[in-house]
């Protein structure tokens, strides 16, 4: 069998992506930051008849010991903002994390601003920056 394409690597430990760090470990795995590396990957699993899954880089998930498959953790980066009428629209890829974009957010868009999909960047603690708005608001 021949070697998997980089960021690969045989026995890819799931623990950090597992919910509360229950042990599990995939036949190959590894972060995917490029599209060219998921293809690549892909690719592989289709070669050595394997399944292929993409997890997002959060853990709310519960994942078995043993996984017969190649996984590729999302780790393409990037974000923009969009400004859709008198909103903000965070465009990100899978590979943020929630709290990055949070604050990322939280320290471009003004005080007061809402988003398109009807919240509110306000000042305070970094966690009740963006506050849902109801309908009526």
């Amino acid at each position: 069998m021949r070697a998997p394409p980089a960021p690969l690597v045989p026995r890819f430990d799931l623990c950090g992506r597992n919910t509360l760090g229950l042990r599990s470990r995939a036949s190959y795995g590894g972060v995917l930051t490029d599209e060219s590396k998921m293809i690549a990957a892909a690719q592989f699993a289709d070669r050595v008849g394997l399944p292929f899954h993409m997890l997002g880089r959060g853990s709310n998930c519960l994942l078995a010991e043993k996984i017969d498959a190649v996984v590729g953790i999302a780790g393409a980066r990037g974000r923009r903002l969009q400004h859709v009428g008198g909103g903000v629209r965070v465009i990100a890829r899978a590979g943020e994390t929630w709290d990055d974009i949070v604050r990322w957010t939280v320290g471009r868009a003004s005080a007061g601003s809402r988003t398109s999909r009807g919240f509110r960047v306000q000042p305070g603690p970094l966690r009740s920056r963006i506050s849902a708005l109801s309908a009526s608001s």
